[in-house]
């Protein structure tokens, strides 16, 4: 005989959709981890909302007007879900749990198992627990943009160095480093030194609406939060906030570069990827670049190939030439990731580039002094 149906919703589509959407960019979907491939979709009071997590840091996305709905909840299987989800295309979507599965209707009908334990009984998905320390900040979106673009374009891509694969926060400053480039924001996130992981940082896309995103922090974690959901990220490890070479970093940034120069973003993007084909690969991407009294000078040694940029107007004027080795491929995507078309950048034969973008300092270091 078949069983009643225990639960029945009606959603918009669209609303389900962009809650799924953005709630799965928390789920790893790692086989060996059965959580992170888990969805729980849930309506509480009204509010429809969805969470993953990657069994560490969760990440829950909520409805931002009510449904007309009464309390429900089920956890699903996130790929198959979210991919069905995705294509549907009818205004409202109906969800009907029966036993130990899930009728979905819209432009079909589908049925979905729900994720039951071993012994059979339906999965309660963990709810986070989160007991702030301090006060809490707003960080505005643009701030929230400039750290996902510039600070995370300067970020180590790899765990071979641990200390510079995650972000440093403190009362006044982002830093990031991969050795090679490094990012200065002058934004203030958290109130005391802070490590974090880059999977954590990058979950604040989530949940940053028009305002920006509430910040606070816990003995071990964070939680970002605004009118589109949360995000519960877990802090690195105190080893490795201590082994995050700030010292070295301030000093770098620290440098007096009396010299600087302004071009178009447009014009410099555009030579740094036709003479970029150019750099010694074998060599860090190695590109020559001089900068004298009309412009700078993009040049590869092993081609002999160049093309020189000018500045802008509002530069200062060179009075005499220097020349540096740098990483063309660096070079171009720092330059790429800034959002004017008017670019600052200092520079110095000892210290390199830095390129000044509002709140950040962007730094790339010298290949070959003797180039």
């Amino acid at each position: 005989m078949t069983e009643a149906v225990l639960t029945k919703v009606s959603v918009p589509t669209t609303l389900l959709q962009d809650l799924v959407n953005r709630a799965a960019k928390g789920s790893t979907m790692q086989d060996i981890i059965p959580l992170s491939c888990l969805m729980q979709v849930k309506i509480k009071d009204k509010k429809l909302s969805v969470r993953t997590t990657d069994n560490t840091n969760f990440v829950t996305a909520t409805s931002q007007s009510t449904v007309e709905a009464d309390d429900f909840e089920i956890v699903v299987e996130t790929k198959l879900f979210q991919a069905l989800i995705s294509k549907l295309s009818k205004e409202n979507t109906t969800l009907s749990v029966e036993g130990n599965s899930v009728t979905i209707t819209a432009d079909g009908t589908y049925n979905i198992p729900l994720s039951v334990d071993a012994d059979g009984s339906r999965i309660s998905f963990p709810e986070p627990t989160f007991t702030p320390v301090g006060g809490s900040k707003v960080v505005t979106p643009e701030e929230v943009r400039s750290i996902l673009s510039l600070n995370k374009a300067c970020k180590a891509d790899a765990k071979e160095i641990p200390a510079i694969y995650n972000y440093y926060f403190d009362g006044s400053q982002v830093l990031t480093t991969n050795v090679f480039k490094g990012c200065k924001n002058s934004i203030s996130v958290f109130d005391t030194a802070v490590c974090l992981p880059p999977n954590v940082v990058d979950l604040l896309s989530v949940v940053t609406d028009s305002t920006g995103v509430t910040v606070e922090q816990s003995e071990d974690a964070v939680l970002f939060s605004s009118t589109l959901g949360e995000v519960y990220g877990k802090k690195c490890l105190p080893a490795d906030l201590e082994a995050f070479p700030v010292d070295g970093l301030s000093e770098a940034f620290g440098a007096q570069i009396d010299t600087s120069v302004e071009f178009s973003k447009t014009s410099l993007v555009g030579a740094l990827d036709r003479i970029g084909l150019f750099a010694d690969t074998l060599e860090s991407n190695k590109l020559v670049i001089t900068f004298d009294s009309t412009g700078l000078l993009l040049h590869s040694e092993k081609t002999k190939s160049e093309e020189k940029v000018a500045y802008l107007p509002s530069s200062v004027p060179v009075t005499s030439s220097v020349t540096f080795a740098i990483d063309a491929k660096y070079l171009k995507e720092e330059i790429a990731s800034l959002t004017a078309d008017q670019i600052k950048i200092k520079f110095s034969a000892d210290f390199g580039l830095q390129i000044i973008c509002d709140k950040a300092i962007i730094m790339l270091c010298v290949l070959d002094e003797n180039a």
